[in-house]
């Protein structure tokens, strides 16, 4: 999309969608330009447009005035200087006159002949002898003016005599060598059953995508098998260049699957199992301990029944000395077992995890030797229709064939209208109207070219094309003034003029349907 560089109005690239709001837009600010000048003329206060607000003008004696006479003040000036530099034949419109029109009026008005003039019989023989001469306007001896049967005064064909029915050996040799080839009858239908671009539409495209998807096609498809790659619910996970899921697209939970394992455990069954065994340990500490001491307990309570030294008694010295080794070694055996780190029936080689979390739970950032990415297991399989989990389009969210199909056929019959969006054709046509093909000798004059593609329904939009080059593209601006209409028609538009154009014009038409 190109924008002009004053107002900003839009304007649409071969390659862009017509959008009728863009249309609609530049109306709006034209509309909204021309009142705004509309309504500084009218507002005008009187006297405002005097020698002073005008300025100087310095008139183009070489501008010729044209047909209907209408121009810009510094146009009108140019065409009066023209048309004074005309009539007195002067080198330049201020030049003086070689006479007055008044005296030329006296002079016609004298009695003829006057002297070195000719009679009017004299001047009507003359006339007569030059009408029925065939060797006049420069024609050389041997030679005469032609004369043709058509009404354009162009050369026909049959009228001309003399011509060879066959071509000669030097002009078929000549015809081998100048690049013009013929095509045989079953090219040519070749080429007819090619299909227009304008008519290949996106459903046509769609239909052919189809007959070629699936793995290797080379496709960048949305989807794989109905899902979005991302590491969102029910999405594909995206392999980096080595193969591996890379650690930002892992979820944050992973269920069934062993890549959220150790040793096929997850971090919450290590936690639980570390838990429990930690309590047993203290358990057990705790309750030979218990043994211990209540042990001690009884035998000092009998001691302290009996008199002591009792038979076979220790005496109190030695029982709390048996008393302190007792602690000492039920001490020694908790310190030796809170230090341990493959109690709890951890087996040979493995030891208690331990976790910077205060709630205890496996963190992520303690565990030791993880894998940076993690390759998901194949399990397409399971979730394709007849697999041990497969899936439906309503699992995902996702369309049925048929509803899809449904849903493209209708996108695909939709037309634009003025407010609503839809498809639109379009394409840039082009022809040249030539100065020899308008006919008729009166206004309104006509020409019809053919435009191939275009049909009698179509409202084109209609301009002529510029060269770049001022006087030529002048020169073309002012004969397009005199095209007043335009009529389609299957395969041809017919152009009328209020004037011949005395140049060719290239036009395009672009059609939108």
């Amino acid at each position: 999309m190109q924008y002009t560089s004053n107002y900003n109005l839009k304007k649409p690239e071969g390659t862009d969608v017509v959008n009728i709001d863009d249309l609609n837009d530049n109306a709006d600010i034209l509309d909204q330009k021309l009142k705004e000048v509309e309504n500084k003329a009218d507002n005008a206060p009187p006297n405002s447009v005097n020698d002073a607000a005008i300025g100087s003008r310095t008139p183009d004696q070489s501008q010729a005035p044209a047909s209907p006479g209408t121009g810009t003040l510094t146009q009108l000036i140019s065409w009066l200087a023209n048309r004074i530099k005309t009539i007195t034949g002067k080198t330049n419109w201020w030049d003086a006159p070689p006479t007055t029109l008044q005296a030329a009026k006296n002079h016609i008005d004298a009695a003829a002949p006057h002297s070195g003039h000719e009679t009017p019989t004299g001047a009507q023989a003359k006339v007569d002898t030059h009408a029925s001469s065939k060797q006049t306007h420069g024609i050389s001896s041997g030679y005469y003016i032609a004369k043709t049967s058509r009404a354009d005064q162009l050369v026909a064909w049959d009228d001309i005599q003399g011509k060879p029915d066959l071509a000669s050996a030097a002009e078929v040799q000549a015809h081998l060598s100048d690049n013009v080839r013929h095509i045989t009858a079953s090219e040519r239908t070749a080429w007819n059953k090619k299909l227009d671009a304008s008519a290949y539409t996106a459903a046509d495209v769609l239909a052919k995508v189809k007959t070629v998807d699936g793995g290797g096609s080379g496709l960048d498809a949305d989807l794989l098998d109905g899902a979005h790659a991302g590491n969102g619910p029910n999405n594909v996970l995206k392999l980096d260049s080595g193969g591996f899921v890379p650690l930002p697209n892992i979820p944050g939970t992973l269920t069934g699957k062993s890549a959220d394992m150790v040793d096929g455990k997850h971090f919450s069954d290590i936690q639980n199992d570390a838990q429990a065994k930690a309590d047993t340990a203290l358990n057990s500490a705790k309750a030979y301990t218990d043994q211990e001491v209540a042990e001690v307990s009884q035998a000092l309570d009998v001691h302290k029944a009996a008199a002591a030294p009792h038979s076979g008694h220790e005496t109190p010295a030695g029982a709390q000395a048996k008393a302190n080794a007792a602690e000492a070694n039920a001490k020694s055996y908790t310190d030796t077992h809170a230090g341990t780190k493959n109690t709890h029936g951890v087996g040979s080689g493995y030891y208690i995890a331990k976790t910077s979390r205060s709630d205890q739970l496996p963190a992520w950032n303690d565990v030791q030797g993880k894998p940076s990415n993690f390759t998901p297991s194949a399990h397409k399989s399971t979730h394709a229709s007849g697999g041990s989990d497969a899936l439906t389009p309503s699992d995902i969210g996702a369309e049925t064939p048929a509803g899809a199909q449904a849903k493209v056929d209708n996108h695909a019959i939709q037309t634009a209208t003025l407010s609503t969006l839809g498809h639109v054709k379009h394409a840039v046509l082009t022809a040249t109207l030539t100065t020899a093909s308008w006919t008729g000798t009166t206004s309104p004059y006509s020409q019809s070219v053919a435009v191939s593609g275009i049909l009698a329904t179509d409202t084109p939009i209609i301009d002529i094309v510029t060269s770049g080059t001022y006087s030529t593209d002048e020169a073309r601006i002012e004969a397009w003034g005199y095209i007043y209409r335009a009529v389609t028609a299957d395969g041809s538009i017919t152009f009328y003029a209020t004037e011949k154009p005395t140049v060719s014009l290239p036009i395009q038409i672009k059609v939108v349907r």
